[in-house]
């Protein structure tokens, strides 16, 4: 065989092993995107900035260290208790699973005049949704006004939605929103104290509300006269009902007021319970 011959034989070798690699190489960048396509599962959970949102009607962004980004949302100077106020914050998100979501929001609500917001999804109903924190911003689900105990569930189907927070009281802050069906909740909620039933002040310590003092007590004038006044955020004067007293009276007012009577917050006493909002 000459000189060129075996050039030729070389040649053809080093073309064999060259289309053997990049064969091999392929296969690689199959398995790597069948790999990713695998991980690429229908969206069930999501996270929202606040300050990501379509904000109109007075909302601002606020700088604070300790939000999510260092950045969050709040409300004008003028409160809205009764019915959904002007500011609006609205949030288009998708998700790929039809099913049954809960939202949370990460809130810094210093006390309990300053810690709603009013909420709604699609064309669903509005929501006034309180949370008193104290100094610290903490994770809680969507809720109706006093009813803290039962987080509002959203049958959504997959595909585009839209989440609508517009103002309540004011000096709220809203950080971020979690949306998820997957029955978590968002970690990062690291206090001894137990929002609403007790916020934390900026000592570290914490200020029970009226309500988890227990189911006999009451925030009020004249049931507390004469009494010694119990330490709570929520309301001016608490006290346990005197001893051999109808307190019929004061525990229906409580229940009407909202307070779980079971030992827990009554956060709002202070305010008139509003009344249901349910339109623009």
């Amino acid at each position: 065989m000459g000189r060129h011959g075996a050039l030729d034989v070389r040649r053809r070798r080093s073309i064999f092993v060259l289309a053997a690699a990049l064969l091999a190489l392929g296969c690689g960048r199959t398995d790597t995107i069948v790999g990713a396509e695998l991980t690429d599962a229908p969206v069930s959970s999501l996270y929202l900035e606040a300050e990501s949102g379509l904000l109109a009607g007075g909302f601002t962004i606020q700088l604070d260290p300790n939000a999510s980004g260092g950045k969050y949302i709040l409300p004008p100077t003028l409160p809205s208790l009764g019915a959904p106020g002007p500011a609006s914050a609205q949030y288009t998100f998708t998700v790929g699973l039809s099913g049954t979501y809960l939202i949370w929001g990460r809130i810094h609500g210093p006390g309990a005049e300053n810690n709603s917001f009013w909420v709604r999804v699609d064309d669903g109903p509005y929501y006034q949704w309180r949370l008193s924190t104290g100094v610290i911003w903490y994770w809680g689900p969507v809720t109706s006004g006093l009813d803290y105990f039962h987080p509002i569930s959203f049958l959504l189907a997959a595909g585009s939605h839209q989440l609508l927070v517009r103002n309540s009281a004011t000096e709220v802050g809203l950080d971020k929103l979690y949306i998820t069906a997957l029955g978590d909740v968002p970690p990062g909620n690291d206090t001894p104290c137990d929002p609403p039933n007790s916020i934390q002040l900026a000592d570290g310590g914490c200020e029970p509300s009226c309500g988890s003092h227990g189911t006999n007590t009451t925030c009020g004038g004249p049931e507390c006269s004469g009494q010694v006044p119990l330490v709570a955020y929520d309301c001016y004067i608490c006290c346990y009902f005197p001893s051999g007293a109808d307190g019929g009276g004061a525990s229906d007012a409580r229940a009407s007021d909202g307070e779980a009577l079971d030992g827990h917050a009554l956060d709002g006493a202070m305010d008139a319970r509003p009344p249901d909002a349910n339109s623009d």
